[in-house]
């Protein structure tokens, strides 16, 4: 054969190699995202593949214990009856771990989802040490890994979730703010190395950015018993300590041009704000974090999300709104909505006719120049027309 013959059998080769690779994940993805066990005419039927290359893609995944038969359903007409397939339960698993300021841990999943193991530890994390952190989790890790595997288990990776920016070229941290924690490669750290007898493969991604990964594969909506599939784009957002965001298109991260998108917890809301833990000045967090809240709330910041629900519910007094001399100007600028009956009217003798908004707020539009109703409820702050000005 002359090398031009045999560069051409390599590619096909190669392409044939590749198309079963793909084949397989497309048939393994058909059973772990359906929402109930399908039979391989099932799988057939929605994917375009052959039932022959479907039975034998099926098997291939059985034998790797990633895809289980269960028992054969009824005929409902003559025939071979089906057999359902599904997620293998305790077989193949994922390590997640985690950490955030006030705690860190790991959790073992299968591909059910099911939780087969997990440890936690409440701790403060603030202004810690990097290499005891993680030295520590990797310890917790390490202990999860020997759990999982003496009961037979195979863990295929894992992945660690922080609360900051993380590089999704290289998988570094670059900053996280409420940690302390700048510039560092947390991997090396956690001691579970290719080659060791610990060794896993890990990433390192955006807690809020996992957490909204892990959403689209829900196929139906949390706590909605029988509502429709959850959508497969859409904006997701979570609060704590800091609050984060993250964009999924298509089941899919949208990380933008630098890998940060969705990253609203340190999005400057008033430049005269209370300084914010990365350096900047009246941050998002300074107003909506859960530590803000509960300095709002007059309670500690070490206090459960629980006491500030309760605190709520009871209708506790709280300390008054700050001034604009205290927190940076940040309680007059967050006004209300209000469309009710109940809304003041303008105190100037310009307007008689009811403002969208209440005017209590100091560094509200003077009144003397009158908010317009002509716009939405939710509109903003217009002044109205005078007379020499053309509508």
């Amino acid at each position: 054969m002359n090398r031009a013959a045999a560069t051409r059998t390599g590619q096909s080769a190669a392409r044939q190699a590749s198309l079963r690779e793909h084949n397989l994940a497309l048939v393994a993805r058909a059973v772990l995202e359906s929402p109930a066990p399908c039979s391989r005419a099932d799988i057939a039927a929605a994917s375009g593949l052959t039932r022959a290359t479907v039975s034998t893609l099926v098997d291939r995944l059985v034998a790797a214990r990633i895809v289980a038969e269960l028992p054969p359903l009824a005929p409902q007409r003559a025939g071979r009856p089906a057999v359902p397939l599904a997620p293998a339960p305790r077989t193949v698993v994922g390590l997640g771990l985690e950490v955030n300021v006030d705690h860190l841990g790991g959790r073992v999943l299968d591909l059910t989802g099911a939780v087969v193991a997990e440890h936690v530890e409440p701790d403060d994390l603030h202004d810690s040490d990097p290499d005891l952190v993680l030295a520590r989790l990797g310890r917790i890790a390490r202990d999860l890994v020997d759990t999982v595997t003496a009961d037979g288990m195979t863990v295929a990776g894992a992945t660690l979730a922080l609360p900051g920016l993380v590089d999704v070229r290289t998988g570094g941290l670059v900053v996280a703010p409420n940690l302390g924690w700048t510039r560092l490669d947390p991997v090396p750290s956690l001691g579970l190395d290719d080659g060791t007898p610990h060794g896993v493969p890990v990433t390192v991604a955006n807690e809020a950015k996992l957490a909204a990964l892990a959403q689209s594969g829900r196929t139906v909506v949390p706590g909605a018993g029988s509502a429709p599939a959850a959508p497969t784009s859409y904006l997701y957002v979570s609060g704590d300590v800091g609050i984060g965001s993250a964009i999924v298109v298509d089941r899919r991260l949208f990380h933008g041009g630098h890998g940060w998108a969705g990253e609203i917890g340190h999005v400057v809301v008033d430049p005269r704000g209370p300084r914010c833990r990365c350096g900047a000045t009246g941050c998002l967090e300074q107003y909506a974090g859960k530590d803000a809240l509960l300095r709002g709330a007059g309670l500690a910041t070490t206090a459960e999300t629980s006491d500030l629900v309760a605190a709520l519910d009871a209708g506790r007094p709280t300390r008054s709104r700050p001034s604009p001399s205290r927190a940076g100007r940040s309680g007059a600028r967050w006004p209300t909505t209000s469309t009710s009956s109940t809304s003041r009217r303008c105190s100037s003798a310009a307007s008689t006719r009811r403002c969208w908004r209440t005017c209590a707020a100091p560094s509200r539009p003077s009144c003397a120049t009158a908010c317009s109703p002509r716009r939405g409820p939710t509109s903003g702050w217009t002044r109205r027309p005078s007379a020499t000005t053309p509508r």
